[in-house]
């Protein structure tokens, strides 16, 4: 199987309620790509009312773009660990395999809170390597063995100082995921140990393709959480200033940009590309907690208050912990 070198394929998922983030990613690679490159666009979704679709389908035009939509069967994923409010969703990148084509055989997936601020060319040219995923190593979680890598570790015999990397942006060989059985496998890591697991399908990839993964630059997967906490420091250091830099920034964590206006400058970006979509000139609903948020941001207490935000969100895991049902489905 070959790839034409002109055409990017690009995957992510999304339901009812990340329609609008959906558009706004996707519009973002699409304003940033070179506009001589082809770019077909594949969601992932369960009942998406058509009037949706259009929305999506008017932030993505173009003469060079074309946007498909896959209902996945999603009873693999019955019995997969959840907590807190994050849905079955995000299990559907371990669908890929059954949903693409298989004369494609490579495709970047990009998670819905993500914004592309640079074209996605070079990424995708650069290819895998060899490897079946090429991504970025977690800033916050950066070994399998830190607090929220892959809990059993041990067990499963991997390095304790082997990297773990965050799955929001990957670049996927296809033919080495079909063939090393990826999705398999790390469904059954997920389900055998899901009242350990931390961060769904990001830990069971991380338990499967420890060591095998290659490594991005951060630019391709920078997470604004990274530039939050960064912004309260008072020693001079920053891990990166995203500005001139950061090619793919990612809302990790839960100060979603349609939740909070934050202060950091990524928040500023993420509305200029509202503005692209029929979404133009939508903004938050103000909230007193947003409002405390954003003021602490900018201080050296952000910083000081991350680990206590760690240990809740922690908290919140153990007492939300559930395996999904057949509603969740």
């Amino acid at each position: 199987m070959t790839r034409r070198p002109d055409s990017i394929v690009l995957v992510c998922a999304a339901d009812r309620q990340y329609i609008r983030p959906l558009g706004v990613a996707l519009g973002s690679a699409v304003a940033h790509l070179d506009p001589c490159r082809r770019l077909a666009i594949h969601v992932i979704a369960r009942s998406i009312p058509e009037e949706h679709r259009a929305l999506v389908a008017r932030s993505v035009a173009g003469d060079l773009v074309t946007l498909s939509w896959h209902e996945p069967d999603s009873s693999s994923l019955l019995g997969v660990p959840l907590w807190g409010v994050m849905p079955i969703t995000t299990y559907y990148k371990l669908l890929i395999a059954e949903l693409i084509p298989r004369d494609i055989d490579q495709v970047l997936w990009l998670d819905g809170d993500t914004l592309v601020m640079g074209d996605i060319a070079p990424l995708w040219d650069g290819g895998t390597g060899g490897h079946p995923v090429m991504a970025v190593q977690d800033a916050l979680v950066p070994l399998v063995s830190s607090r929220f890598g892959v809990a059993r570790y041990r067990e499963l015999g991997l390095r304790h100082d082997a990297k773990y990397f965050n799955a929001g942006v990957m670049l996927i060989d296809l033919h080495r995921w079909r063939r090393q059985e990826v999705a398999a496998r790390a469904l059954a890591y997920l389900k055998t140990y899901a009242r350990s697991v931390s961060f769904w399908d990001q830990e069971g990839l991380n338990a499967v393709l420890s060591d095998e993964w290659g490594e991005l630059d951060p630019v391709w997967n920078w997470s604004v959480t990274v530039g939050q906490v960064d912004m309260g420091r008072t020693d001079g250091c920053r891990s990166m200033d995203p500005a001139p830099r950061a090619k793919i920034v990612h809302f990790t964590g839960n100060l979603k940009p349609w939740r909070y206006h934050g202060r950091h400058p990524c928040y500023d970006a993420y509305y200029e590309s509202v503005d692209r979509t029929p979404w133009r000139g939508w903004r938050p609903q103000p909230h007193w907690y947003a409002d405390a948020f954003r003021r602490c941001e900018g201080a050296a207490v952000r910083r000081v208050l991350y680990p206590v935000e760690q240990l809740g969100s922690r908290l919140w895991m153990v007492l939300t912990r559930r395996c999904a049902t057949s509603e969740d489905l």
